[in-house]
């Protein structure tokens, strides 16, 4: 005999007492598509009107417009120097070996008319 999930009620087939039955495409797929179809766009329409105003960011109150700073984003000049001095450096990154632990400079680049990656060893100051 098949049974129905407890929730939305959807058709399942029961894999002992169904075993010897045809599979019925209408009962075992569309109507379950249907019927979580049909929920998916009750809860759509339910949350579609939902308002939900922010009074209060980072200590602002009332009416709140939030800029970069509250959110901890860049702003569009920082992001701007951040990238003109990434460019202009041309081993941007740090990378350490975590095998032997020693410490390198890197950036993506051409070598011998390859793409790969280009590297230095930091010398460590003793």
């Amino acid at each position: 005999m098949s049974i129905l999930t407890s929730f939305l009620n959807l058709f399942k087939y029961d894999p002992v007492a169904d075993k010897e039955n045809t599979f019925n495409i209408t009962t075992a797929l569309n109507e379950n598509w249907d019927k979580l179809d049909n929920k998916i766009e009750e809860i759509s329409n339910t949350i579609e009107g939902i308002e939900a105003p922010v009074t209060s960011v980072n200590s602002k109150t009332g009416s709140v417009i939030l800029n970069a700073n509250d959110v901890g984003a860049a702003t569009p000049s920082s992001v701007t120097i951040e990238v003109e001095t990434h460019i202009m450096n041309p081993l941007p990154h740090e990378i350490t070996d975590p095998i032997t632990l020693k410490r390198y400079k890197a950036n993506l680049g051409v070598r011998d008319g390859a793409w790969g990656i280009i590297y230095q060893k930091v010398e460590v100051e003793e």
